[in-house]
């Protein structure tokens, strides 16, 4: 009987937890507050929600299980901050499956509240795994985005992407905007841009990925800004 009910508790416990991860980012609670249990249990939730999602979408499947394997990487590694090298690795990735995508730069707002973003598009819509984990002194905005639907709610995003706050990008943000990809990798401090694309081409099964295939491939690769009302994309 000890046994049972012990086992009881731990149930209830994990639902509990379960119900905490869900909420919180309902909420658009920081991950980082969620415990290593609540974030198994969350990615979890969001792997269902992306299978589903991902059946209705060209490639969906392929876009998926890379999409999924590089978030799984960002939330148990606090990868924090990580935009810019998240969707380059996310572009690199797909290009490598043969699915074009485009990787973009620009504002992104939530009301009256802006920050400097960068994330992929494939057929206008949005995919975006780094959104769930801002800076440390960043703004929780949600969940990550895949085909325009927050994954942490179900629902699309209130996200603005390529908006204008009429401040511009930031010191940094416009550096990334300026630079090629092999030129943005120069000014990362070691593990770099190329380094994240070659462990997470490894994750996703593929062994033989090296430093300099991903430099020659798609080092003069840049973005495309995103920053007028012709190409604001309101998900």
């Amino acid at each position: 009987m000890g046994q049972a009910k012990n086992r009881g508790s731990q149930e209830v416990r994990i639902a509990q937890a379960h119900e905490r991860a869900k909420y919180a980012h309902e909420m658009n609670i920081d991950t980082l507050l969620l415990s290593p249990v609540q974030r198994s249990l969350y990615l979890e939730m969001v792997c269902k929600r992306g299978a589903d999602l991902s059946k209705s979408i060209p490639h969906g499947e392929a876009i998926w299980s890379t999409f999924f394997e590089l978030l799984k990487f960002v939330v148990e590694n606090e990868y924090r901050g990580g935009c810019h090298d998240t969707s380059a690795v996310l572009y690199m990735l797909l290009a490598e499956l043969g699915i074009e995508s485009t990787l973009c730069v620009g504002e992104v707002g939530l009301g009256k509240k802006f920050f400097d973003h960068s994330w992929i598009e494939i057929n206008g819509q949005i995919f975006d795994v780094a959104i769930c984990m801002p800076l440390q002194a960043g703004l929780a905005v949600g969940g990550p985005l895949f085909a325009n639907v927050d994954l942490s709610t179900g629902g699309l995003s209130t996200l603005q992407f390529g908006v204008q706050s009429g401040q511009g990008l930031c010191d940094v943000a416009q550096v990334v905007l300026d630079s090629d990809l092999v030129t943005y990798a120069k000014s990362q401090r070691e593990p770099n841009l190329w380094t994240l694309a070659v462990v997470m081409h490894s994750r996703c099964g593929n062994v033989d990925a090296t430093f300099q295939g991903f430099n020659d491939r798609y080092g003069q690769v840049r973005r495309k800004l995103r920053a007028s009302a012709e190409n604001k994309i309101c998900v």
